[in-house]
């Protein structure tokens, strides 16, 4: 079985970063979708797994690649930031392009909104945001893959973080 830990929308909080790697638990892998590719880069000199990460638009044009795609048993997945597929406005293009590349995992950040979603074409994953988050609290994500197929896949939060409430 492999482990993915998947991050996105980091936007430089190095300290809930470093909390989220060690809440995450073993993986084989780290893939950040976007926004603060440098804290990939950080990332990448403090874990011992290998950190594939994709530029979002808070980046510097030039910071990396726009898009990766990675091969796990046999598993294609899709990492973008999402940006250039417009996904504060719909999925749609998003799962458009995924079929057009035959990946079965898309992996997407941008709207610091979680998704854990199967479609016809496949998982549609956004961990959320650790910094700017626009869900209840701070997420991020984990995937386990098996004989070429998710066998798991889940959105992760703080242990003993309390989502805000808002008193009337």
């Amino acid at each position: 079985m492999k482990r993915l830990g998947i991050l996105s929308d980091t936007h430089g909080n190095l300290q809930l970063l470093k909390q989220a790697v060690e809440e995450t638990g073993p993986v084989d892998m780290w893939l950040h979708a976007g926004d603060y590719i440098r804290d990939a880069r950080w990332l990448a000199t403090w874990c011992p797994v290998p950190v594939i990460a994709v530029a979002g638009n808070c980046d510097r044009p030039g910071d990396g690649k726009v898009e990766e795609f990675v091969e796990i048993e046999n598993l294609l997945i899709w990492l973008t930031h999402g940006h250039r597929q417009h996904v504060k406005n719909g999925r749609g293009d998003l799962v458009w392009w995924a079929e057009q590349y035959g990946a079965q995992i898309a992996v997407y950040g941008h709207t610091h909104q979680n998704e854990n979603q199967v479609q016809i074409s496949g998982l549609i994953f956004n961990p959320g945001s650790l910094d700017h988050f626009r869900d209840e609290a701070p997420s991020w994500g984990r995937v386990s893959i098996e004989n070429g197929k998710v066998v798991e896949a889940e959105i992760l939060h703080f242990q003993g973080f309390e989502p805000f409430s808002i008193e009337k």
